[in-house]
């Protein structure tokens, strides 16, 4: 795991589907929303959300190139109304989207 900058991290997931990948990115969304409801019992006021953007990389594919499509992800989950887990494929085809909860 690594931070990007800003609220953006990076998670690389050796040997890993993107079917699986987007399965990870749900499990993280359930522990932050425990997290979340945790701060809001303790006087916490903002809601926390986690939108990801999954994608898979492809042999010989410049890591540039990976991480542009992940972020391409991200931004469409976000625009999707964020708390989304959306994956593109290296063809850059919309794969998976499913909204959380």
């Amino acid at each position: 795991m690594a931070r990007l900058g800003g609220d953006e991290f990076a998670v690389l997931l050796p040997e890993t589907s993107l079917a699986q990948a987007c399965t990870v990115g749900e499990k993280l969304q359930a522990e932050l929303r425990v997290l979340a409801a945790n701060l809001q019992g303790n006087g916490g006021h903002s809601p926390l959300t986690l939108s990801i953007g999954v994608t898979a990389t492809q042999v010989d594919e410049p890591f540039k190139a990976t991480l542009a499509r992940a972020d391409a992800a991200l931004y469409a989950a976000k625009s999707a109304g964020r708390d989304k887990v959306i994956a593109l494929a290296p063809q850059l085809q919309p794969a998976r989207a499913r909204q959380a909860g």
